[in-house]
């Protein structure tokens, strides 16, 4: 059962699943955590008013104790339900006139989606859905404002920087991912076709100089779609997982850097130069011993010390060119640069690092933790923005984290996922409140089966789960992110 406990009467043990406020008006990351320690608790008092705690998820030693303080929470309770999401009652009557795409995918599952949850509402259940669909907007332009003065604050910060404007460019979603796909996927496909990083790495001097320029004509579409619709560029570099030999590091981090230029508010010109910064990053690992760059093993110290080498060729190679501009030299010079001062090559400390070399340090280190190495196997997006969020004020800008994490998301569009039901989803959109709680499609039932049609739901608006279950209060979420490919699930299947 949960309860609501007043906030000065919160203990180490307990474990909150709700806040008195939206999570992502806190500094808590996670949706639901175990009070471990005085920190913890501070926080939490500093914020909240009263938190939610789940009685079964605390420790047995908490609840005999504190029967005084608690206020058992009800909940609208849900009709009757079975043990999973799939095997409830569903119209099935058969799609005679199947499409394929995103465009068919989405329109089969919005079908099945009204299915599921349609019964005619009274005129007062209309009100309240209005009433909740307006307190929902305003929560939502809330976190917009509150993004808005957050970013503001940022920039302000590195607005003493020669070469960093402190005016702040607002960017629209123009697009819908469904209308956006077909273009970015357009923009990568001839990017790719014209520009890759093994050409960067083969080439010097004037061969090179003149590939830079071929490059910023071809962003140029890059960007644009950007703009327009970050996620739908976000996802067609996803799909380099399936096909390794077609998306590259470099290209990863470049549209990565762009959109979190585009979250930063940072004008047109400059998002230009993130993405060839970006894209130039690693061009001094063509002067490393390539036995090193590719060792399956742990480097020696001898070897890592060569691999910093990379930092300084790579300044120095397009230094050559005189086609490398303040923000582009930045991103190639101060990549590896860390927060805390323990980066190469220079060991710059704290916003000394800059705004460009702060934000590569960021993205770099999420691109290669997400992407297969020859050291190591890739690793799921939540996993690497946990690893990130760790290091936030330690290793990375702790402001530029929190803007990232807004970026990317715990799992972002395309990320196959796991219900604590048994089924497997596939992420369709974030959610702007509640950042573990996406949209989803359940495409595999809990037994392993793929379902003969998907079936789409908002996480943050999810029934119960069955009451025969272990926690009658537990809703619907995901609890893994799985590999590329799980399930025989092709992304390209259902975005292309």
């Amino acid at each position: 059962m949960n309860v609501k406990i007043e906030i000065n009467a919160i203990k180490c043990g307990m474990y909150v699943s709700e806040l008195d406020r939206p999570w992502t008006d806190s500094t808590f990351l996670f949706q639901g955590f175990l009070i471990e320690n005085d920190e913890q608790i501070r926080e939490l008092q500093e914020q909240c008013s009263y938190v939610i705690v789940s009685q079964e998820r605390s420790s047995p030693d908490i609840f005999p104790s504190m029967s005084r303080v608690v206020e058992p929470v009800t909940r609208p309770q849900a009709a009757p339900k079975t043990d999973t999401f799939t095997s409830r009652t569903v119209s099935t009557e058969q799609n005679k006139n199947a499409k394929t795409g995103l465009f068919g995918f989405l329109s089969t599952a919005v079908q099945i989606g009204k299915e599921l949850f349609s019964t005619k509402p009274s005129a007062t259940a209309e009100l309240l859905q209005d009433q909740d669909r307006a307190a929902l907007d305003a929560q939502e332009r809330m976190e917009e404002i509150r993004q808005q003065a957050a970013v503001a604050s940022l920039r302000k910060n590195f607005s003493q920087q020669t070469g960093v404007t402190g005016k702040i460019s607002h960017y629209a979603i123009e697009a819908s991912i469904k209308e956006e796909i077909a273009p970015a996927q357009n923009a990568a496909i001839k990017f790719e076709q014209e520009f890759t990083s093994n050409m960067l790495l083969e080439m010097t001097g004037v061969s090179l100089s003149e590939r830079i320029e071929v490059a910023k004509d071809l962003l140029v579409d890059v960007v644009d779609s950007i703009i327009r619709n970050p996620n739908a560029m976000m996802l067609i570099s996803r799909l380099k997982n399936i096909d390794a030999n077609s998306y590259r590091h470099a290209m990863d981090v470049s549209i990565m850097m762009i959109s979190f230029g585009r979250q930063l508010g940072l004008p047109k010109a400059e998002l230009n130069s993130l993405g060839l910064g970006a894209l130039l990053h690693d061009i001094g690992k063509s002067k490393v011993d390539q036995l090193i760059l590719e060792k399956p093993g742990k480097l020696s110290g001898e070897e890592y010390e060569e691999v910093k080498k990379h930092v300084n060729f790579g300044v120095e190679i397009l230094q050559e060119t005189g086609k490398l501009n303040k923000v582009e030299r930045m991103i190639v010079e101060r990549h590896h640069e860390r927060y805390d001062g323990q980066g190469y090559p220079n060991g710059l400390v704290g916003e000394d690092i800059g705004l460009y070399g702060s934000m590569a340090a960021i993205v770099e280190t999420y691109a290669s933790i997400t992407t297969e190495q020859f050291y190591e196997s890739a690793r799921s997006s939540a996993k690497a923005i946990s690893t990130i969020m760790a290091l936030r004020g330690k290793a990375f800008h702790p402001e530029l984290v929190d803007q990232f994490a807004q970026v990317v998301g715990m799992y972002p569009i395309g990320s196959i996922v796991k219900l604590n039901t048994g089924e497997v989803g596939l992420v369709l959109e974030q959610n702007k409140l509640w950042r573990l709680k996406p949209v989803i499609t359940i495409l595999v039932a809990a037994n392993g089966k793929k379902l003969p049609r998907p079936l789409m739901l908002d996480l943050a608006n999810a029934p119960l789960l069955d009451a025969n279950l272990a926690d009658p209060n537990l809703a619907l979420a995901i609890v893994d992110e799985l590999p590329v490919g799980s399930f025989g699930i092709d992304l390209k299947d259902y975005f292309l």
